[in-house]
């Protein structure tokens, strides 16, 4: 444990992506096949790519718009965990999605980025392709933040 006048110590974008492999994913992010490709610290800014499963799909054979909402939750919280050094943890308390194209289920990238971020509240937008790089889908979060479990308190 660390000491209280101890500085707290800013991890690097590769400490952060240990840490991030390490953890075990949460069963939702299981679903989805969510993989760490980059992580930048200073740009407060990730990259993950996806697996959208067929259950997604809707009568058209699109990924339904409930289950692009979550992909892109799951892009807009990890920055959050990387520009607060896994100090803090995000709880949505406003999302706002943007449907620019029809999803097909199967491999997706997805980003992430913190705008600001202060002592309780963070700002976040992403934005969701496949893998041609054509944006499908977009983002902005407004979350509160709480203080993850065994994290110092600086």
């Amino acid at each position: 444990m660390r000491e209280r006048d101890e500085p707290h110590h800013r991890m690097t974008s590769a400490e952060f992506a240990a840490w991030w492999r390490d953890l075990p994913l949460a069963p939702s992010e299981k679903v989805i096949g969510t993989r760490l490709l980059e992580c930048d610290r200073d740009a407060r800014r990730v990259e993950l790519a996806f697996d959208a499963p067929k259950q997604f799909a809707n009568a058209r054979g699109t990924i339904q718009g409930g289950f692009v909402a979550a992909l892109l939750d799951t892009c807009l919280g990890i920055p959050v965990l990387l520009a607060s050094d896994t100090r803090f943890g995000p709880v949505t308390l406003n999302l706002s999605v943007n449907y620019l194209g029809a999803i097909k289920p199967g491999a997706l990238r997805g980003s992430g980025r913190v705008t600001k971020i202060g002592r309780s509240v963070a700002f976040v937008e992403a934005e969701l392709t496949d893998m041609e790089g054509n944006v499908l889908a977009t983002a902005t979060q407004t979350a509160k933040l709480f203080r993850r479990p065994g994290t110092p308190d600086v």
